[in-house]
């Protein structure tokens, strides 16, 4: 069976400040174009890829758009991104659903969730 892929397609009401936030996270920018539609596609070292879209009038206070990153070592990524000076709320914790997280916001509001699976094994809820 072929290897399948997911990749999030968010909104950005600038393209230039958009793949600037994400080059400090350690993306790059193989394809761009600004006409006729504004389109990205940002990739990482480590697999995880990115495509952004214009959309000029989204309200980063409203923008409900959102992504998951699931990678090998959330700690490491979280502190890349304190190195790159952008902000993350909080560091990786444990979540009740099994995983260890933490999240970041990008300037036209899309909340990026970062994280990976837990030590512990996580309990589902019994079948009703």
């Amino acid at each position: 069976m072929a290897h399948a892929l997911a990749i999030p397609l968010l909104p950005t009401r600038d393209l230039p400040e958009a793949t600037a936030f994400y080059a400090a996270l350690g993306f790059a920018c193989p394809f761009r174009q600004d006409a006729p539609d504004g389109y990205a596609i940002l990739r990482h070292a480590d697999g995880r890829e990115l495509h952004l879209f214009l959309h000029a009038t989204v309200d980063p206070s409203t923008n409900y758009a959102g992504c998951y990153w699931r990678v090998a070592d959330v700690d490491a990524v979280y502190r890349a991104v304190v190195a790159s000076g952008l902000a993350a709320p909080s560091a990786p914790s444990a979540r009740g659903w099994g995983m260890r997280e933490f999240h970041l916001v990008d300037p036209s509001g899309n909340l990026v969730r970062v994280g990976q699976p837990a030590a512990r094994a996580f309990t589902r809820a019994p079948a009703s």
